[in-house]
């Protein structure tokens, strides 16, 4: 058996792996949900609407570039311990450091960062849809209350998604040296729940 074969595809790609599962929550439910509650309470005539989806999808793109560059930033390290153990080679005390370090904070750190991601992306969709449509203040109002919701939303949602996938890669061995350290950021089964009830309290209805 290859060492490439020896690790599960978790580990081998960790980078789509992992994006996939936790961006993947903002590109395909939470954009369009957001999208679906701004056509349902925000009252748009037929040019507003047009102007909405354009502004949308701008917006979009441009936080998906953002999005795709800060995660390859911030996971660099893991990737590079992680190419190194797939490919059969010993990794370096600096490098194995740098990797665990990283991986015990990524829940952290992705999550503050999906926070930031989301308040950018809301400010740059929402100023120029508010100016070249011309709502009224009840739409503004409906409009910024997002800042209010999708941002803590999505921090807490990013972190749950991420403990969980990465207590899935701990658990395999990869980071065997401090095997006996256990996985000290994981969260308890009391903990993850309340966190679900945050969650539930920011979903608009």
């Amino acid at each position: 058996m290859s060492s490439q074969s020896a690790h599960p595809g978790f580990i081998r790609n960790f980078q789509l792996y992992f994006l996939t599962r936790t961006e993947g929550i903002t590109f395909f439910i939470m954009i369009p949900l957001t999208v679906l509650y701004m056509a349902v309470n925000l009252s748009l005539d037929e040019r507003q609407f047009r102007l909405m989806l354009i502004c949308a999808v701008a917006a979009s793109v441009f936080s998906f570039i953002g999005t795709t560059i800060n995660n390859m930033l911030v996971i660099l390290p893991i990737n590079r311990f992680f190419r190194k153990i797939v490919s059969g080679e010993d990794a370096d005390d600096d490098t194995y450091a740098r990797a665990l370090g990283r991986f015990l904070r990524l829940p952290f750190i992705h999550s503050i960062g999906a926070v930031i991601r989301w308040i950018v992306g809301l400010a740059i969709f929402i100023l120029p849809f508010q100016i070249l449509a011309g709502l009224n203040g009840y739409q503004a109002a409906n409009l910024w209350i997002l800042l209010l919701i999708d941002p803590p939303l999505a921090g807490v949602l990013y972190f749950l998604l991420s403990e969980i996938y990465l207590q899935r890669i701990y658990n395999h061995g990869v980071f065997i040296r401090t095997a006996s350290h256990g996985f000290t950021r994981r969260m308890n089964l009391r903990f993850k729940l309340m966190m679900f009830a945050v969650v539930t309290m920011f979903v608009p209805f």
